[in-house]
């Protein structure tokens, strides 16, 4: 990987070089300005062409490093050391190898001085001055670029260790509400009720730390999840509740966050009127509606006032949405109504497909 960038700088000093001739050679022949393409001359840019390569080279790792441990003072001092001790001995290199190549001796002191023009120095300079910009400003991109991602990186690490922490926060919340329906079975001495809750209870259990451990799942195994858990909640409490599901969407490869209608249909449970002589209805609907996924839950409206703003949800409805809004940012919504008596929540989430 180093040689190729090495190949690459050469061949970039080389081109500026030939560009360099070239303009020379015709403002030589234009305006007869003495000078004319030998070999000396080509040999000595191809020396130079390697000098730059170097220079090139070593500039870029240096700044690279200086920038990495935020030494901006040691950046210039770098500057001005290089710029003081390269260009006059490149000018001296340039010219000794210019003289030996064209004298085929080595040249004397007063030979290269007398062959220095003041064009010479300033272009020289000029390209150590774009030279070092031009090093210092691609590693303080990739400086700045590298701090990016690694910040991306950290927050994207914090995001799905805060999903996790609010899923696992899930399953004792879920287990807490079972294991009550469990004990009132037992005390009422239910016993085959009991073992029918035990073994639903033990499916969805698995289910839930397996689903705790992603940030999507397929939508029918949430609807399935979350029958198995109206069915568990029919145990508890007989037909006492009436939950009518509807799913209106045929697409089978849609995704949604793990616990998310299972949420909805529990706090309608725990928020709905107590349950009397007459069933309490709970209605689910799944359905598409401008292209985003709806999940819409309605029941009857709790007797108390304090249930039924988005303060009393609870903390399941308040966990799903943290989880939403890490997820997907401000592109979700839930929404909460009352409609005749009776409360209604809606959540929008984004259209996803299973890509397998």
């Amino acid at each position: 990987m180093l040689f190729k960038i090495k190949v690459k700088v050469f061949l970039i000093w080389l081109c500026l070089n030939a560009f360099y001739l070239f303009v020379l050679t015709v403002d030589g022949n234009k305006f007869a300005t003495g000078f004319f393409m030998t070999p000396a001359t080509i040999k000595t840019v191809l020396i130079n062409v390697f000098l730059w390569t170097f220079l090139s080279i070593f500039l870029y790792r240096k700044v690279g490093e200086l920038i990495d441990q935020k030494r901006s003072f040691n950046i210039m001092l770098a500057f001005f050391l290089v710029n003081l001790l390269w260009l006059p001995l490149f000018i001296y290199l340039n010219h000794f190898f210019l003289l030996l190549f064209a004298l085929s001796k080595i040249p004397s002191m007063d030979q290269i001085t007398g062959e220095l023009f003041y064009i010479f120095i300033y272009i020289n300079v000029i390209q150590y001055l774009f030279l070092f910009s031009l090093c210092y400003g691609l590693n303080y991109q990739q400086h700045a670029f590298q701090i990016e991602m690694k910040t991306a990186a950290n927050k994207l690490a914090y995001s799905d260790m805060t999903m996790r922490t609010l899923q696992s926060q899930l399953s004792p919340h879920f287990l807490y509400n079972a294991l009550s329906s469990i004990s009132g079975l037992v005390r009422r001495s239910e016993k085959h009720k009991t073992l029918d809750l035990i073994a639903d209870l033990g499916e969805l259990l698995r289910f839930s730390i397996n689903a705790s451990q992603v940030s999507l799942i397929g939508l029918n195994e949430e609807i399935h999840f979350t029958e198995k858990y109206i069915d568990l909640q029919k145990i508890r409490f007989g037909e006492k509740y009436n939950v009518e599901l509807n799913k209106i969407v045929e697409d089978e490869l849609l995704m949604c966050p793990p616990f998310i209608l299972q949420t909805l249909v529990e706090n309608a449970f725990v928020h709905s009127n107590h349950p009397g002589q007459q069933a309490q209805q709970i209605q689910v609907i799944i359905k598409i509606v401008n292209q985003q996924l709806m999940f819409q839950v309605t029941n009857n409206q709790a007797a108390s006032p304090n249930t039924n703003n988005f303060q009393g949800m609870g903390m399941a409805i308040k966990n799903l949405d943290r989880r939403l809004a890490i997820l997907f940012s401000e592109n979700y919504q839930i929404d909460q109504q009352e409609i005749s008596g009776q409360y209604q929540t809606t959540v929008l989430i984004p259209i996803n497909q299973d890509e397998a």
